[in-house]
């Protein structure tokens, strides 16, 4: 087999550590965008449970019992979207790890990589390198997934919170 020379070497790997990066910076994004989604959802809520008291207490002590029962159903289903939301937060947290190359167990560094011949060792570490990434992709496509969940809830909630705003009157 052909010897590949070390110029070839070094743009492949740098390539791959790049891609590599890139991932992990996406996964933390990812997790900025979480938290993000899911204050933005606490803030709605807790805006309109703060403003709603007082014409919920005016509108009990009124006729209109109807729109208040609305008004009251709807704010609950806004706050139970804010309780999943929470859940799917944590769900998309929860995949914490990072694929990350090679190994920190000494003896198979220094046999897979020191010992090796240059070609063998080229071959060892983009293969961790391939995996790494397709461990990093696996993760972000979950947390991307979880993420467009809490987007869609938030959404949903401000629905109802607008339902529950145009049934109190």
């Amino acid at each position: 087999m052909e010897e590949i020379n070390n110029y070839q070497q070094g743009l492949v790997l740098e390539q791959r550590y790049k891609l590599l990066e890139y991932l992990v910076n996406a996964n933390s994004n990812l997790d900025s965008k979480a938290s993000a989604l899911l204050q933005t959802g606490g803030v709605v809520v807790g805006l309109v449970a703060a403003t709603s008291l007082p014409s919920f207490a005016q509108l009990i002590r009124s006729s209109s019992f109807t729109s208040t029962l609305a008004s009251q159903f709807s704010i609950s289903i806004a706050l139970l979207l804010f309780l999943a939301s929470i859940w799917l937060y944590r769900d998309a947290l929860s995949p914490r790890g990072y694929g990350v190359p090679g190994s920190s167990d000494w003896d198979e560094t220094f046999n897979n990589y020191l010992y090796a011949k240059p070609v063998a060792c080229f071959d060892k570490v983009l293969v961790d390198l391939l995996r790494a990434i397709k461990t990093n992709e696996e993760l972000n496509h979950k947390k991307a997934e979880l993420v467009t969940r809490l987007g869609w809830l938030l959404l949903v909630q401000v629905f109802f919170v607008a339902i529950a705003i145009i049934a109190a009157g």
